[in-house]
């Protein structure tokens, strides 16, 4: 057996030794990849020295049939180009065996007709076995958990989780409340109000009843030069 040789992948420039491995549902025996990036290299011919299928050892005259069984064309029907063929139900690469029980006479044409399906059917429909080909090396993040931006107490001692998302649509419907602002008031009202907080099916209720006051009543949002200044002057001016 002769060492393969070293070669430079053409995609990530490290010196390797190709790896062969099978290509079924292509025209093509086998193809070669890179161990180290999984990348295509070129594909590889089916070898001369393969042991070939042996012939069975029945015949259409063994068998006294005559026509196909499968279009049941008689022999003197078929084309000048076509004949009669033993096929193998099962294939014995599958484990089928040269029996009698296992074989039918086809026509060339219904013979060629049924190993083009069985060929697809079988690469498209059989499970698929483990690739070989390694993996390539990508950094692998672990999800982290979605973090609340802040809580409100519910009536049952429990703490109700608001998202960043939750607050981003509420921004979108209340564009001149502060919702974050908005949502501390809730926490701190439902802190100093244990008996007034809501269920987990009202809290949502709660929110949205208290942004829309705010909303209608300007907000909390208004620029400071719309905001009235504070007089502190003497309501009477000495003479």
């Amino acid at each position: 057996m002769t060492e393969q040789l070293k070669i430079i992948c053409p995609r990530c420039g490290v010196e390797i030794v190709p790896l062969v491995v099978p290509a079924p549902g292509t025209q093509n025996h086998a193809k070669e990849v890179c161990p180290d990036c999984g990348g295509w290299i070129k594909w590889v011919s089916k070898p001369k020295n393969l042991k070939k299928r042996l012939p069975s050892k029945f015949t259409p005259e063994s068998l006294k049939i005559n026509y196909c069984q499968m279009c049941l064309r008689p022999r003197f029907m078929l084309g000048r180009l076509e004949t009669l063929h033993v096929h193998h139900l099962m294939p014995e690469d599958l484990g089928g065996e040269d029996v009698i029980t296992n074989v039918l006479v086809l026509c060339t044409y219904c013979h060629n007709e049924f190993h083009q399906r069985h060929t697809y059917l079988y690469n498209h429909f059989k499970p698929k076995e483990i690739d070989p080909i390694p993996p390539r090396k990508t950094l692998q993040l672990e999800a982290q958990p979605l973090k609340p931006e802040i809580s409100i107490p519910l009536i049952s001692d429990e703490e109700f989780p608001i998202y960043q998302h939750h607050i981003d649509e509420w921004k979108t419907a209340y564009p001149a409340v502060d919702v974050l602002q908005a949502l501390r008031a809730m926490r701190q009202w439902c802190l100093s109000n244990p008996r007034k907080r809501k269920t987990k099916r009202g809290v949502r209720r709660f929110i949205t009843s208290w942004l829309e006051r705010l909303q209608n009543k300007g907000g909390n949002l208004l620029p400071e030069t719309t905001r009235k200044p504070i007089d502190d002057r003497p309501a009477v001016f000495p003479k």
